[in-house]
């Protein structure tokens, strides 16, 4: 049985009252089309389908919204999406959470993916955080964030779900050219600048060419004063995309896309907090030095990203059935500099503390870390255009394969330097030392969808997918006090694991009438195990790979609109159990009684919990929208081996979260508008990784917090213009929190950033 019965029979209510609402036609959810009321189409499965005819939880944000509510990147919009929290790691990564499936493991448990190119790795051994693809929203179609486990028809890691970026693609015979212009001005920091463009261009009357770039001056507002340096988190990033379309008959299409998106800051996001590790975990709640956020670093911590992909898809209409075929090809490097002079190895004791008796004066500790992956997919589908009729019933359906091969290496390295002088890098006795880690991962994987029709109120939708996967990796860990150890380096076997997985779903749906439908769901989900990373000297019984986790969806949900639209709703309830959960864990051996930290399994959680989109427009320029939900994502079973308990909270995962939006448009005519509106966003309170370690503190309690965003715009001809204020209260809301780290044994984390008044600029043609 459900635990917390009384929130649960009050989302059953919820859902047995809508049911008994009058004939409703669908419209996109408030939350994710314009304020027009026109429909909005999704292809969560993988065919273009209104969203409530599509049986799970999902939400779609269309790229207009976007603009006009100045979302302009994953952490604008995250917690505006029911279920969706995201756990900032202070060097620029973003672990993204879905329905509470997060233990702190280092795989990805949500996939991410841009048109039809997967963009997340499968494998664990690539940081699921730092690769996360976080375009800027500027000529997006939508953003769709699929809850529940998604593998049956996207594999591997999408146990959590799935975000999927759509852009607007070429289109025939039709010129388009717009841009923006504008400043962010952030309190505590910088203004910084912004520019974009598209162009849309025919090329005869079969093929069209769309050009995408952004230019982004990013403001900083953390301070270095150990260094004597101002805003040092700001950067620049940009992007540039090109697609070209081909139809040269009515029944083919090739596009072919090239992007690239590069970014680059001065710093780490990160600032000191009060509460180190010996302080009270709830006094994490407050910024260090008075509310000012400062970073002391003695060296800086800076980073580099570049992410690249090719695309070519093709799409040939048979008649009766339609071939898919989308090959990619996606680069991804990074370079992480940070100072861990301040890391604390044990209570008291920071990394510069126990090593400067090494090298016989003061030093400073730097972290270098250099990631690259590439990856190649392979994706090729069939599927029915038209229903088949079966006599007792109609029925559609889709096949297809899949194939990956991924290419990761992961270097991390460290110097010490002397404190006085961070030119001056010490090897005397030895070099600090570091590791090289190159790995693969391939997998094949055939999948297949039907959905069943029987009637005119009553269809299934039934599906199933079987992987395999293999993986090999090598460790080289390089001379040094923490590297091997000693003044030559060690290369570690080779170690290869093979996995074989199935995943299925079961979706019924009766449709109350055209537009109203309810819908209940059980699905699977898996992220591949692999090889664990040998470490230097490790005894004869370490653990050579770590398991599969996988989760079990159980769903109902029910969504729809009133005939006039002036009501629309989407409500789901949920249960998910997750076993074999993946997760950092202490192993001991039997051999000497020693402790590794490793990749492992750590026993079973499980989530419930209800999600909500309600959108109403009682007069054609008003609309109200709320979402949000709650979230009960807890261990199942004690796992003492990585200090967490059964019932304690997953991490990261806050129990209530709800955002509420007015907007006002005012049609002045002959294309003008006036615009206003408001948004009030909720996180609840969240708690930090589970730990062992000593010196850090276990499960701390992170406080919820609460942003306003207002904006305003008009709109005349073709002309716009914007204005804005993000966080308007100015909250120093957490999304990550350390122990240790700063200076003076200060705890150390990520804020919201500060408040944020700016403008834009824009035209159309």
């Amino acid at each position: 049985m459900f635990k917390h019965k009384n929130a649960y029979f009050s989302a059953v209510s919820v859902v047995a009252l809508l049911a008994a609402a009058p004939a409703m036609a669908q419209t996109g959810t408030g939350e994710g089309v314009e304020l027009t009321g026109s429909e909005i189409i999704v292809t969560a499965t993988k065919r273009e389908l209104r969203l409530v005819d599509v049986p799970l939880s999902i939400s779609a944000i269309s790229g207009a919204d976007m603009e006009r509510r100045n979302l302009t990147q994953l952490a604008d919009f995250a917690s505006q999406i029911p279920g969706f929290a995201i756990q900032a790691t202070g060097n620029g990564g973003t672990r993204l959470v879905l329905r509470g499936q997060n233990a702190g493991g280092s795989g990805a448990s949500v996939a991410t993916m841009v048109d039809d190119v997967v963009v997340s790795s499968a494998s664990s051994l690539f940081n699921g955080a730092l690769l996360t693809a976080d375009l800027l929203a500027f000529d997006l179609d939508r953003v769709e964030v699929l809850r529940g486990p998604q593998g049956t028809l996207y594999g591997a890691t999408a146990q959590g779900g799935l975000l999927h970026y759509i852009t607007n693609k070429p289109q025939l015979g039709v010129f388009e050219a717009r841009g923006q212009a504008g400043f962010d001005s952030v309190r505590h920091g910088e203004t910084g600048w912004i520019a974009q463009g598209a162009v849309n261009v025919p090329i005869g009357e079969i093929a069209a060419l769309r050009v995408t770039g952004t230019y982004q001056d990013v403001a900083g507002y953390i301070d270095n004063p150990v260094r004597g340096e101002t805003d040092v988190n700001g950067g620049e990033q940009y992007s540039v995309r090109g697609q070209l379309l081909l139809e040269p008959t009515e029944n083919l299409s090739v596009r072919l896309t090239a992007s690239l998106q590069r970014s680059e800051a001065g710093g780490s996001g990160s600032v000191e907090l009060v509460g180190g590790l010996n302080a009270q975990p709830s006094v994490a709640s407050k910024v260090a030095n008075g509310g000012e956020p400062i970073l002391n670093t003695y060296a800086p911590e800076s980073s580099l990203r570049r992410f690249q992909y090719y695309n070519g898809v093709i799409n040939y209409d048979f008649g009766a059935v339609s071939l898919f075929s989308s090959t990619s090809y996606s680069k991804y490097k990074s370079f992480y500099r940070s100072d861990i002079s301040n890391l604390l190895l044990a209570p008291g004791v920071t990394a510069a503390m126990a090593f400067s008796p090494v090298y016989g004066e003061p030093i400073a500790v730097w972290g270098r870390q250099e990631d690259s992956f590439k990856k190649f997919n392979e994706e090729i589908r069939l599927a029915s255009n038209q229903d088949v009729d079966a006599g007792f019933m109609q029925f559609n359906w889709q096949i297809g394969a899949f194939y990956t091969n991924e290419d990761i290496t992961f270097d991390q390295y460290y110097d010490a330097v002397r404190e006085s002088d961070e030119s001056v890098i010490l090897d005397v006795p030895l070099p600090f030392g570091g590791s090289s880690l190159p790995a693969r991962y391939k997998e094949y994987a055939g999948f297949g969808e039907a959905t069943l029709k029987f009637g005119e109120s009553f269809e299934v939708s039934v599906g199933g997918r079987y992987s395999r996967n293999k993986q090999r990796s090598q460790v080289t860990s390089d001379a040094g006090l923490i590297g091997s150890g000693g003044p030559d380096p060690i290369v570690n076997p080779e170690i290869r694991t093979t996995e074989n997985k199935f995943t299925y779903s079961i979706a019924p749906r009766i449709l109350l009438n055209r537009d109203i439908s309810v819908y209940a769901r059980l699905a699977t989900g898996y992220r591949p195990g692999g090889p664990v990373l040998i470490v230097p000297g490790a005894p004869a019984d370490f653990p050579t790979f770590y398991n599969s986790d996988n989760t079990t969806n159980y769903e109902l949900g029910i969504k729809g609109s009133t005939a006039d639209r002036v009501f629309t709703f989407d409500v789901a309830i949920y249960r998910i159990n997750w076993t074999d959960v993946q997760l950092i864990t202490d192993f001991v051996s039997e051999t000497n009684g020693q402790v590794f930290g490793v990749q492992g399994n750590g026993g079973s959680a499980r989530s419930e919990g209800l999600e909500y989109t309600l959108s109403v427009n009682p007069v054609k320029p008003l609309t109200f929208s709320v979402s949000g939900g709650y979230t009960h994502s807890r261990l199942t079973q004690d796992a003492p081996a990585f200090g967490g308990l059964a019932g304690q909270r997953l991490p990261y995962v806050p129990e209530f979260q709800n955002a509420v939006s007015i907007d006002y448009v005012h049609d002045l005519g002959e294309a003008s508008t006036l615009s206003a509106g408001v948004t009030w966003t909720y996180v609840g309170q969240r708690y930090s990784d589970f730990s062992t370690a000593p010196a850090t503190t276990n499960h701390a309690r992170i406080p919820d917090y609460n942003t306003i965003d207002l904006r305003l715009g008009a709109r005349f001809g073709q002309i716009s213009v914007e204005a804005f204020a993000r966080n308007l209260a100015d909250s120093q809301g957490l999304s990550s929190y350390s122990s240790g780290g700063s200076l003076g044994f200060l705890g150390r984390g990520t804020i919201v950033q500060p408040r944020t008044l700016g403008m834009r600029l824009g035209f159309k043609y």
